[in-house]
């Protein structure tokens, strides 16, 4: 499964052409867009799993027309009703495909922030600990906590 984009006016870098002719003119912008999603596998792309829209982005770049309500809408309306069963999806690492359900404290987190992941994850400190050494037992723990809103769309059933 991916997503990708056009432009109306995407062309090549350079031609070939005889002497009688310089070739294709480069447009002066890019055009209107399309976004493409669609999924496959062994079996071929997921019938009814395409999707293709004209985002309304002004910044020309496809990354700001799908976002994470965009491809949450894809998954849940388009994709996975039309999954085979016992299918495995395979996701990338774009960040709207992986965004976390409660965000782990980071080391520019407030130390209360951390105290608070801490204590409503039953996880022991002493209350004089510095902001270092609650990140450093923060840091052993996030593996254990961290979910995506994804996982929790493609599990239900």
């Amino acid at each position: 499964m991916d997503e990708t984009y056009v432009h109306s006016s995407h062309t090549y870098q350079k031609s070939w052409s005889d002497s009688s002719n310089k070739g294709i003119q480069k447009p002066v912008s890019k055009g209107q867009m399309l976004v493409i999603v669609h999924a496959g596998g062994e079996s071929g792309f997921v019938k009814n799993a395409y999707l293709r829209y004209k985002p309304t982005i002004k910044t020309g770049d496809y990354h700001d027309a799908m976002n994470y309500d965009n491809y949450k809408k894809w998954l849940q309306d388009k994709l996975i009703p039309n999954l085979p069963p016992h299918s495995v999806l395979v996701i990338d690492n774009a960040p709207y495909h992986n965004v976390q359900t409660e965000k782990c404290p980071t080391m520019s987190s407030r130390k209360a922030e951390m105290q608070q992941w801490l204590t409503t994850r039953n996880i022991s400190f002493t209350d004089g600990m510095l902001k270092f050494e609650l990140y450093d037992i923060t840091k052993l723990y996030k593996p254990l906590f961290k979910t995506y809103e994804i996982d929790k769309i493609g599990t239900r059933g």
